[in-house]
Order: structure tokens, then C-alpha cells, then sequence
């Protein structure tokens, strides 16, 4: 379907990770992903541009770029219905990195292998951390969960196991920080990835947005607005789950990562190759640390 300049459409990602790009033209960089099922937003375009939608991410407070039209599936023309009245749904949160599941009836749903690193079979879906889904039902150790289609109540119907979900929350306590850093480690060893999100590859600021995020915390997705959300704290009172980060350029902060104890921190390196442990007092870290903060409500 086309859409008009003067026309905003929601959408809903429909595959397991999508690029979201500065442009749609040569030479764009990627700047974010968005995961199957998370709200679009398209924008109005001064310019149509075949096959490309101008989009803004409401779940990544507003993130903005532009996506292939093919990563997207209709659901309505919002000229005037607030945009968040539909996705004010109890829904499920995927807790692993990975979770491997079997759907019918929903085409669009699918990554090639040759993208997702995965071994796939035939009519298998692979969902990443930090993805959301209506819950439908609860048997035998199962969760059934509806997939986007072409409406919100129109979608192909996937079972997964239940120990990969959670149910959505809106909270974040110190024991809360401490899960988040969890759930980041198990990224360890998966490769960087500039505006990457998922097992595929991740960056430094994707890797601590997802964490939270899944936990119900939405923070930023850039390092510097992670920075500008959070608390100020000393250095002797950082604790496993705090954040922490780095400025090679002041006052342009550059990396972030989050406590780990012993004066160790859990971070998404390009230099390192991937997600991985360093030590904040080594010269390399230590003479770009910017400082320490706190995610707090």
C-alpha cells in the first residue's frame, strides 16, 4: 500500500530484527534495531521514497529513522487516535537472548539464516530479548503468543516455552538492577555491532537499553541521553547493575557499560569485538571514565 506525504500509518515490525538507518539513501549507517511486534510510528515524508518509510519508535522514546517498508506491517491510519491507546496491553516480554518457537499463518514473520546466525528449520521463528506479545494462553509449560499480522487482533499464533518470558512490569529497584545486569551477561561473547540490538550483534548503549527495557525500565537508546535519564553516584557506591561511562572526547560521552562488581563492568566493545568484562582501573579504561550513575525511577 502507499502511503501520501500527508498521511501518518502504525505499524508493527514483522520480522525478528529490523534495521532502523539515518536514510534511506547510499552511504546511510544504521542507527538502532527494532524487534518484531515493537510499534512504528511512519512519518509524514517531504519526499515519498519507494519502498522506504520515515519512522519514529515509540518504545525507544521516540527514536527516529527510516525503515524498508517490507520490515513493516499495516495495522491503521492514525491522523488523530493517539498513538499509545493501542498498545496499553498486558502483554509478555522475551527473557533470552534467543528463543526458537514454530508459528503458522503469518509469512512475514522470518530472518534467513545467512542474517540470524541460526540454524533454522523450515516454518521456525528465532525472538529476541526485549520483544513483546499478547499472552493468550498458559499450558503445559507453554505460552501462546499472538504474532503481528495485519491488525492488532489479527496475527499468527506461536507457542513458546514459559520459562522465556516474563510477564511486562513497570518498575526498577536495586534488586531490579542487579537482574538487568544479568540479562545483558547473557550476551557475553556475541559480536558489536554499531546500532545493533539483538543476538546477532549488539552495541554498548543497544546492550544496556535491552537489558532494562526487558525488566520494564524504557531508557534512552543513546549513551549520552542514558546519561541525561540517570542518577548521579560516587564511585564507592557503584553497585552490580549501575551504569558507567566513558568520554574519549568530553564532553561527548562515547561508551557505557554496567557494574559488575570488583571494580568490573559488563560492556558491548567494538575494539574488544564483542560483549565481554574489563576491569575500570586499566589505563585505557581509567583515563576515559567519565563517571557512574544510577537508573532510579
Amino acid at each position: 500500500m502507499t502511503m501520501t506525504p500527508a498521511q501518518t500509518w502504525l505499524t508493527r515490525i514483522c520480522r525478528p530484527l529490523a534495521d532502523v538507518w539515518s536514510d534511506w539513501a547510499e552511504g546511510r549507517e544504521r542507527v538502532t534495531q527494532g524487534w518484531l511486534g515493537s510499534a512504528v510510528e511512519c512519518l509524514e515524508q517531504e519526499q515519498y521514497q519507494p519502498g522506504w518509510r520515515k519512522v519514529r519508535l515509540p518504545d525507544q522514546k521516540g527514536y527516529e529513522g527510516w525503515m524498508q517498508a517490507e520490515d513493516l506491517s499495516l495495522i491503521q491510519f492514525l491522523r488523530h487516535e493517539p498513538l499509545l491507546e493501542t498498545l496499553r496491553e498486558p502483554w509478555v516480554v522475551i527473557v533470552e537472548p534467543v528463543v526458537k518457537l514454530r508459528q503458522s499463518g503469518c509469512a512475514h514473520c522470518h530472518l534467513p539464516d545467512s542474517e540470524s546466525g541460526l540454524s533454522l528449520a523450515e516454518g521456525e521463528l528465532w525472538l529476541p530479548m526485549g520483544a513483546r506479545f499478547p499472552l493468550l494462553e498458559r499450558r503445559g509449560g507453554e505460552v501462546a503468543l499472538r504474532l503481528p499480522g495485519g491488525s492488532l487482533s489479527d496475527g499468527a499464533l506461536c507457542w513458546a516455552p514459559e520459562d522465556a518470558v516474563r510477564l511486562c512490569q513497570d518498575q526498577c529497584n536495586r534488586q531490579q538492577a542487579e537482574e538487568a545486569l544479568h540479562l545483558a551477561a547473557k550476551f557475553s561473547g556475541r559480536p558489536y555491532l554499531w546500532g545493533g540490538m539483538g543476538w546477532p550483534g549488539i552495541d554498548c548503549s543497544g546492550l544496556v537499553f535491552i537489558a532494562f527495557w526487558t525488566l520494564g525500565f524504557g531508557l534512552p537508546r543513546d549513551a549520552q541521553d542514558q546519561w541525561a535519564a540517570t542518577a548521579a553516584i560516587a564511585e564507592g557506591d557503584a553497585c552490580p547493575g549501575d551504569l558507567i561511562f566513558f568520554s574519549s572526547h568530553p564532553p561527548q560521552l562515547d561508551h557505557v557499560g554496567m557494574v559488575a562488581g570488583e571494580r568490573r563492568f559488563l560492556h558491548a566493545s567494538g575494539s574488544l569485538g564483542g560483549v565481554c568484562y574489563s576491569e575500570w582501573r586499566e589505563s585505557r579504561w581509567r583515563d576515559t571514565l567519565a563517571g557512574f550513575r544510577r537508573v532510579l525511577r
